[in-house]
């Protein structure tokens, strides 16, 4: 109700105390509380992928990206010359519980593995509102830029490329019972003889 007031708030925070503004992309449940939590088991619905290119050869992973999945629906500049790619879903995915969650979180980060991007791949995730400044330090105020493009996603589609980049499973080690070996305590004999 209160957003574009809001917005013009955010605005005067960002210049004048350094406040980062941020978003996130999915939406979470009710929450009866002032403050509401931003925690993954809140959750309820995942709206998008997502890659954070900020590393090693940039420009070759957008294309190799894009290659596979195809133009995303967002592209932000978040400060110089590191980007995120934000693939949004015609539908959101409804995440009916942590087992859903878990599993588009395994798909998701066996993509950002493979293509050795940002590895945060929470559902909870966050990403700065363009057309404010990125107060980071060494960041200049960068203003954060956003190109928006007419290309929606199933989560269909996203699920049957990703499963290809499936992270190996790793079974828990299984703890080895230890035996206590019966340990020999050394017997000091006190026997001496004194002759007069």
């Amino acid at each position: 109700i209160n957003f574009k007031k809001q917005l013009g708030r955010f605005y005067y925070l960002n210049k004048n105390d350094g406040v980062d503004i941020y978003f996130s992309l999915n939406t979470y449940k009710k929450q009866n509380t002032f403050y509401p939590s931003r925690k993954e088991e809140f959750v309820d619905k995942i709206k998008s992928f997502y890659f954070d290119i900020d590393k090693g050869d940039i420009e070759e992973k957008k294309r190799k990206i894009i290659e596979l999945f195809g133009e995303p629906t967002y592209k932000t500049e978040s400060s110089l010359g590191k980007f995120q790619f934000i693939y949004k879903f015609k539908e959101p995915h409804i995440v009916e519980n942590k087992e859903e969650r878990d599993y588009f979180k395994k798909l998701l980060k066996g993509v950002l593995y493979h293509f050795d991007v940002d590895k945060t791949f929470d559902t909870a995730r966050i990403f700065r509102l363009a057309g404010y400044m990125n107060k980071k330090p060494n960041n200049n105020d960068f203003i954060v830029t956003v190109e928006k493009f007419e290309n929606y996603y199933k989560f269909e589609d996203f699920e049957e490329i990703a499963r290809n980049y499936l992270l190996p499973e790793i079974e828990p080690k299984k703890a080895v019972k230890k035996e206590a070996k019966p340990t020999h305590k050394a017997i000091i004999s006190k026997k001496t003889d004194i002759e007069s």
